[in-house]
């Protein structure tokens, strides 16, 4: 114990960071468990826990102390998910309805390749009761609306509840709905035409400044694609205003395949900068005003008007999740300096965490959120144990700024690669030499320019700097197209959970351990490794509908059944490998999939140990040395399975019943 006694003073500042990844974990957990727990567990476990915490206290056992603790933090993750969970609890659309008419209010407006997204606070649904009206509905519009946010529309539409996972371990859009009050999605006939009257309830005052801030945005988002153009303009909205849908979907995807997608998404990167622009500009200009520079330090008042600054930037940029997480870091950064205290440390990022979980606990299983923490995380690491040495001449101060760049990189590209594989099976081979390349143009051209044009804004001279601002971006866009051209592909085979988490602590343990420690953490990342070139992905998916989802050399094939309609909805995780068009069962044709060491067939002829079991068709699987044989009917698929091969032995994972508020 005296071991664990020493080992816990020697890193007592970093250990605050464990606390706030207990209250994570106590988070994920409720969010992926197939029932709910109730009120009267969760409060049994947390008094048993006080209980025991109080006992050892009183015996002096300070390591099983700190393992309480975290015990505590745990289920404190728990508890505030719960109860987010219980205030966000709205009705939603339980079966497809349509044609209805849908009053409300216009929310938020995005251009979707389909046409534009209608975000309606619902007033009324024809032919649905009050108590059985969502709050919020998202529609599509194959037509340009020319209406604007807080507007009250009257739609007629299809409306049907949120998608569902289609495969365990998909993306599940139907829990962010629940979390968003989001209860129906669906398409419009014709247009949405305004109205006078609305059967809306009368707002609070949040909410009215929400839309007020909604429909600024959106028509400085116009403005700036107008006057900028295709080409740079839609970039240009997405990292002033957030919306993205101005830019075109190809170059989307040309900034994701080479690891800068995150210029699209403003969090760290843009609030950090902001705040570092604005930093920079009053602690130049502030000196030059003797009465305030005599009486106040330069540093305060250069923090407090970054912290104006990134305040005004939050409600232009609409104040999504990711922005909010770095707006909290940043204030958390400025607020530090304004009392002396260090601005960026390992506890100043716990506080920014703890806040952020608060607010918004359902963030935690987000890609956005995992990896903006991990890359500061790694990012406060890096620079604790750098050894900074201030230049007094130019050319060494350049020098100093550019290895920072490239650690900066770097860091931030490793520390955000295995989120990136886990979450979308796919990493940016080019990343690092993309943000080298790009980001000196972003922080000492693109940045400056967007910042100036903000401040001239109000004097009608943001003209010259937003055209500045347009051309930096289509020279990040030119850059971006070559590392595109010559970047190998960076598809992976999905990460195992057990695999990603490995991963995951023994990045934590390489960050928070000290000196020899670290070896720990690299020991378990040889382990992570490893376990990637071990682990064995699904070959076939069932859900419940009775679609298999069938892997064929490198992409998948949906054989469906023959009265089902073809849809467009295919599971995330499999969209980018997935042939478009689908292969029907019919006429007692079977399906053959062949690959190198197993070959699938889906029949209509009785197979196996199922000979008296009555199913539409059924699914053989063939390998060297084994053969199974699955009845494809609802009674024995139910929620869906999954069948995976390891060596010559195939494997059946069943999915369970989930009985969830959001279900």
């Amino acid at each position: 114990m005296k071991f664990f006694e020493h080992f816990s003073e020697q890193h007592a500042l970093r250990i605050s960071l464990l606390y706030p990844l207990c209250l994570m974990s106590g988070i994920a957990v409720y969010l992926e468990l197939d029932h709910e727990p109730s009120w009267r567990f969760v409060i049994f476990c947390s008094i048993g826990v006080v209980f025991v915490l109080k006992v050892s206290v009183l015996f002096g056992k300070h390591f099983i102390n700190l393992l309480l603790f975290f015990a505590l933090w745990f289920l404190a993750g728990v508890t505030v998910i719960k109860a987010r969970t219980s205030i966000v609890s709205a009705p939603k659309i339980e079966y497809n309805i349509g044609p209805v008419t849908v009053e409300g209010e216009l929310v938020q407006i995005e251009n979707g390749a389909k046409g534009n997204r209608l975000r309606i606070r619902v007033g009324a649904i024809s032919n649905l009761p009050k108590r059985d009206t969502p709050e919020f509905v998202r529609v599509t519009q194959k037509f340009e609306t020319n209406l604007w946010p807080g507007r009250s529309v009257s739609c007629y539409v299809f409306l049907s509840p949120p998608p569902k996972p289609l495969i365990a371990g998909d993306y599940n859009f139907n829990r962010q709905a629940f979390f968003e009050k989001l209860g129906g999605v669906g398409f419009v006939l014709g247009r949405c035409k305004p109205i006078n009257t609305s059967s809306v309830e009368e707002r609070d005052l949040i909410a009215r400044i929400a839309i007020r801030v909604d429909a600024i945005r959106r028509s400085i988002s116009v403005y700036i694609h107008d006057l900028l153009g295709h080409v740079s303009g839609g970039m240009a909205t997405a990292m002033i205003t957030g919306e993205r849908s101005f830019l075109s979907l190809e170059d989307q995807d040309t900034l994701r395949s080479v690891g800068l997608a995150h210029l699209l998404a403003i969090s760290g990167l843009h609030m950090g900068l902001a705040a570092g622009v604005f930093f920079a500009l009053f602690r130049f200009i502030i000196p030059w005003f003797e009465f305030a520079a005599l009486r106040i330090p330069a540093q305060k008042l250069s923090a407090l008007a970054a912290i104006i600054g990134s305040s005004t930037y939050l409600f232009l940029s609409g104040a999504s999740v990711a922005t909010q997480r770095a707006y909290i870091m940043a204030m958390v950064a400025l607020i530090a300096v304004l009392i002396d205290r260090p601005a960026f440390s390992v506890r100043s990022l716990a506080v920014a965490m703890v806040v952020v979980i608060c607010i918004q606990p359902e963030t935690v299983v987000s890609p956005g959120f995992q990896m903006s923490f991990a890359a500061t995380a790694a990012l406060i690491a890096l620079y604790e144990n750098w050894p900074i040495q201030k230049s007094n001449n130019l050319v060494g101060r350049f020098w100093g700024w550019l290895i920072a760049v490239f650690g900066t990189s770097v860091t931030a590209s490793i520390a955000t690669a295995p989120f990136a594989a886990f979450h979308f099976g796919r990493i940016a081979p080019l990343s690092i030499l993309s943000n080298l390349v790009v980001m000196p143009i972003i922080s000492l051209w693109a940045a400056p320019s967007a910042a100036f044009a903000m401040i001239l804004t109000p004097f009608g001279w943001q003209e010259p700097m937003l055209h500045s601002f347009g051309v930096s971006l289509e020279v990040v866009l030119k850059i971006s197209r070559f590392f595109q051209e010559h970047s190998p592909d960076g598809n992976l085979a999905s990460f195992q959970v057990p695999t990603f988490i490995l991963l995951i602590a023994s990045g934590l343990l390489i960050i928070l351990l000290k000196k020899y420690y670290k070896i720990i953490g690299a020991f378990c990342l040889i382990l992570a490794l490893a376990s990637v070139y071990w682990q064995r992905n699904p070959i076939i998916y069932v859900d419940k509908d009775l679609i298999i989802y069938a892997k064929e050399a490198s992409h998948w094939i949906r054989i469906l059944p023959e009265n089902m309609k073809k849809s467009g909805l295919v599971p995330l995780k499999l969209k980018d490998e997935m042939l478009e068009e689908p292969i029907f069962l019919k006429n007692n044709v079977p399906v053959n999939v062949s690959n190198d060491d197993y070959r699938i067939e889906v029949t209509e002829h009785k197979c196996g140990v199922y000979p008296e079991e009555e199913a539409p068709f059924f699914l053989r699987v063939h390998a060297s040395k084994e053969e199974i044989c699955l009845p494809i009917s609802t009674s024995y698929i139910q929620k869906g399975i999954s069948v995976t091969k390891r060596r010559e032995n195939f494997y059946i994972k069943y999915f369970p019943s989930q009985n969830r508020p959001w279900n």
